[in-house]
């Protein structure tokens, strides 16, 4: 009887046996694209991306003050994470024999091998999925000009630039000093005439030169391009036969110093990480410029330093195959969560090759369509085009919204806001037998990123206490921008919808951004939110809730002026601490200092305040 209990129970634990190993071979599958599998299945090996169970919650970084600490903070929170959970898998690849890269800025492993080591590593339960390793590329962008390098010079400022009132934003003092953009894109030839003297690392005064933090190569460290030197920061962009990563940064920061103003700009410095290989990218080189620009490191990418980080990146590759979405989409909110603003390009595919309407919807593609990127569409700044496109009007190829293509906020508004984008001139690559004195004009939304990308330093130049204060630039660009409206009706759209998903917000007004941006007052209150500009009054204390400042407000009968009917009733409630709206000071109590307030604003109205509709 024993003996036949043991045998059924034997029996029972090796049928269970055999159903648990049939889930956990399902399991495994479960866990792992089955484009990973096909490719491993049918090449033998496959690129993949090991997408850790553990992934850090860096939300705190909200509740610190300074850019600094907000990506001293990412930075350490994700990097121990990696270090600590790492281990094992990465023990595991050794011993297989694969290739492999290792990133923190989302706790991923990129490796290459065999479905037998596939199946092992997802077998794991540290493992939460294996996705494809997917390519991006840049949006091909429209060479305008009649020659791609085109070398003639242009007094003054690019029409683009006069257009979001660039120049004026220069004469009140403001010209991107103390910011520091970054470049994601193709590489920059950083002695371009316009672009030497903007690059962190040149030293004017010594006339040297130094790389460390200021230029990598997201694929690898060591890669040459185009004849230079060693990490020699250059543009290897034959897609274009031009440079796109010198024509974006051209856009940001360009000036010759002899009148030829391309650049939003023009006193920012700018750093460069190239991601995309003759204009082709890959998912670990986005990984690892995105942990450069959050954390710069020195050539050999030791010696991380997050407080070198730049204060905004501009941003216009699509990742465009085998894209994963948590990876992609969680080491954007990371690197914006230390305060870096992602000015990114929205796309060239709202043309419509069979019919006048646009393409609805084109806006599809990766790190564009997620919330934290602040996606840009692109706008005219001439007319006369073949395209029958007319001044300050959207581009015909800038693609349009609803943003359906991120699942969680299906039929979300895009762009967040449009640039100029067509016939824009600015720093092409030249080449290494010296010419350095090239420019090209071509268009495309690659080329409105950068008006943006530029606009955010200049708001930082006017108001340094912005630094990595990402949500409220972005709140300060959509809301100064030029409505611009459209009978486009893509989505829900109609002719008086703002935003839209044609122009987003609108047409970025630099101008009124610098300005929504200024604390004049010294209470810590930007103007776009300040009830009283002219009044410090960090409290924002407004008894009636009429959008002005107690401290600004003494129209106590709120007929539009402070006359004598407001004085009585000051009068009438000295001493008295239930009358609010008498009391400017807002200390509880209405007093002498409340009349010699209302004195001061005698015979004018209310005000001044950015609050009050």
């Amino acid at each position: 009887m024993n003996t036949l209990k043991f045998l059924l129970i034997s029996v029972a634990l090796v049928a269970t046996g055999a159903q648990a190993g049939q889930v956990r071979s399902l399991d495994w599958q479960a866990k792992v694209d089955a484009s990973v599998i096909t490719e491993a299945t049918s090449l033998g090996q496959a690129e993949f991306l090991i997408y850790m169970s553990d992934q850090a919650d860096v939300s705190a970084a909200n509740d610190l003050a300074t850019k600094e600490e907000k990506g001293t903070y990412v930075f350490q929170t994700l990097s121990t994470l990696a270090a600590n959970t790492q281990v094992g898998v990465l023990q595991q690849i050794d011993a297989l024999g694969l290739e492999h890269d290792a990133f923190w800025i989302v706790n991923v492993i990129w490796a290459k091998g065999g479905l037998a080591a596939i199946q092992a590593i997802a077998e794991r339960p540290d493992v939460s999925h294996i996705y494809a390793s997917g390519y991006g590329q840049i949006p091909a962008p429209i060479i305008e000009s009649t020659s791609a390098k085109d070398i003639s010079k242009m007094a003054g400022p690019e029409p683009g630039l006069v257009m979001v009132k660039a120049p004026e934003v220069w004469q009140l003092g403001f010209r991107g000093a103390g910011a520091v953009v970054g470049s994601a894109d193709t590489g920059v030839n950083w002695d371009h005439e316009s672009l030497k003297n903007k690059y962190r690392g040149w030293d004017e005064n010594t006339q040297t030169v130094t790389h460390d933090y200021n230029w990598y190569v997201g694929g690898d460290p060591s890669a040459t391009c185009a004849g230079d030197e060693l990490n020699e920061p250059c543009d290897d962009d034959v897609f274009l036969a031009g440079g796109h990563g010198t024509h974006t940064t051209g856009t940001m920061v360009g000036d010759d110093g002899a009148g030829n103003q391309t650049g939003m700009a023009p006193d920012a410095k700018f750093m460069a990480c190239r991601n995309l290989d003759s204009g082709i990218g890959h998912v670990p080189s986005y990984l690892r410029c995105m942990e450069f620009m959050l954390a710069p490191t020195d050539l050999l990418g030791l010696n991380p330093d997050p407080t070198k980080a730049p204060d905004v990146v501009n941003n216009s590759w699509g990742c465009i195959e085998a894209c994963p979405p948590p990876v992609l989409k969680q080491q954007l909110e990371n690197s914006v969560a230390a305060g870096i603003f992602y000015a990114v390009s929205a796309g060239n595919d709202g043309d419509n090759p069979v019919s006048s309407a646009p393409v609805c919807s084109s806006l599809a593609f990766p790190i564009a369509i997620y919330e934290k990127a602040f996606s840009i569409g692109a706008t005219t700044h001439v007319s006369g085009f073949s395209s029958g496109e007319t001044e300050d009007s959207i581009a015909k190829f800038s693609s349009r919204g609803p943003v359906i293509a991120d699942v969680p906020n299906p039929a979300t508004i895009g762009p967040d806001i449009s640039a100029p984008g067509r016939a824009v001139r600015a720093a092409s690559r030249g080449g290494i037998n010296g010419n350095n004195n090239q420019y090209m004009t071509i268009s495309g939304t690659s080329m409105a990123g950068p008006h943006v990308a530029g606009l955010v330093a200049l708001v930082i130049s006017a108001n340094p206490d912005l630094r990595g204060q990402v949500a409220e630039i972005e709140e300060i660009i959509r809301l100064t921008a030029e409505p611009k409206f459209t009978n486009d009706g893509c989505g829900t759209d109609t002719a008086t919808s703002r935003p839209n998903n044609t122009f987003g917000w609108g047409r970025i007004d630099a101008l009124a951004a610098v300005q929504a941006a200024l604390d004049v007052d010294g209470d810590g209150v930007v103007a776009l939110h300040d009830n009283c500009t002219n009044v410090a009054n960090p409290s924002q204390c407004d008894s009636n809730n009429d959008g002005y400042g107690n401290h600004c407000d003494a129209d106590l009968d709120n007929n539009g002026e402070v006359n004598s009917f407001d004085l009585t009733i000051m009068r009438d409630n000295m001493g008295s601490t239930e009358h609010p709206d008498s009391d400017l000071d807002c200390n509880g109590i209405t007093n002498s200092f409340d009349l010699s307030m209302m004195r001061s604003m005698f015979g004018n109205p209310p005000g001044p305040s950015q609050v009050a509709q």
